[in-house]
């Protein structure tokens, strides 16, 4: 294997093993929106920034990147765990993304990466992945980035106490499992869509 850094390389293979045939083929550039997605909920759980592992950017297309997670999931193909369909989008191989798993992330820290991943991706199942991306685009960070069409870094220590804020008055509007990820997340997505469609309305 190349020298890719173990966490994006772990979630790259647990983004791809919790997508579900209807998500199926999906972009390289959808990838990078479940991990950015996922370390949000890192965030919301109280794993550290630092503790992340990798970095992100907001493209000039308006999409979040990152140089390492694009290095470790471009890793993913050679090793015969995604295949490359006719038009360049990407299909998982299931049971050899499991079989990684087991051999590589089986430990505690890597477990709790995997729920990350799994709750990002469900995400997806609640939303049009084009929901998805246009929710995120209106995050802390990403809004201004696209307003000026620029290329800039994620998570300033603004972005995050943003973030931890948003998180506590979600928390607070739910009743529910503590530890369960999807419900907070789909809320907070889906006021994201709401403000759009009120500020839609207005205009």
């Amino acid at each position: 294997m190349r020298n890719v850094k173990p966490e994006p390389y772990c979630d790259a293979v647990n983004i791809f093993g919790a997508l579900r045939e209807s998500l199926q083929p999906i972009s390289a550039i959808e990838t990078h929106l479940f991990a950015y997605l996922s370390c949000i909920l890192g965030l919301w759980r109280g794993q550290p920034l630092s503790n992340w592992g990798y970095s992100f950017v907001v493209t000039s297309e308006g999409f979040p990147y990152s140089a390492d997670f694009e290095d470790a999931r471009a890793e993913l193909v050679p090793r015969g765990l995604v295949k490359v369909d006719g038009d360049g989008r990407l299909l998982p191989c299931e049971k050899e993304l499991e079989r990684e798993r087991d051999d590589y992330f089986s430990a505690e820290r890597w477990i709790e990466r995997r729920t990350l991943s799994e709750a990002a991706v469900s995400c997806a199942l609640a939303f049009p992945i084009g929901s998805v991306r246009f929710a995120i685009s209106q995050s802390p960070g990403m809004r201004i980035a696209n307003t000026l069409q620029q290329r800039s870094a994620l998570f300033s220590e603004l972005d995050v106490e943003n973030i931890y804020n948003e998180y506590a008055i979600v928390r607070d509007a739910i009743e529910g499992d503590t530890n369960d990820l999807l419900s907070p997340a789909v809320v907070w997505l889906s006021a994201r869509l709401l403000d759009n469609e009120v500020d839609s309305a207005v205009a």
